[in-house]
């Protein structure tokens, strides 16, 4: 059985973003936008122009 602990806060991008970024390209928006750190433990979720794909990173 797998078990994940929940993260501990959930982000998500309004914007239209990409889905070619990278980890860098994602982290960068990270920064800027939420002034956050991309490696705190929280989910950060970022939709395409279209709105019907979603990107997560972890």
């Amino acid at each position: 059985m797998l078990s994940i602990a929940p993260p501990t806060t959930l982000y998500l991008h309004a914007g239209a973003t990409g889905m070619r970024k990278s980890f860098d390209g994602l982290s960068g928006i990270i920064r800027g936008s939420f002034g956050g750190d991309p490696a705190d433990g929280s989910l950060f979720l970022f939709v395409n122009k279209r709105c019907d794909r979603l990107e997560a990173l972890w």
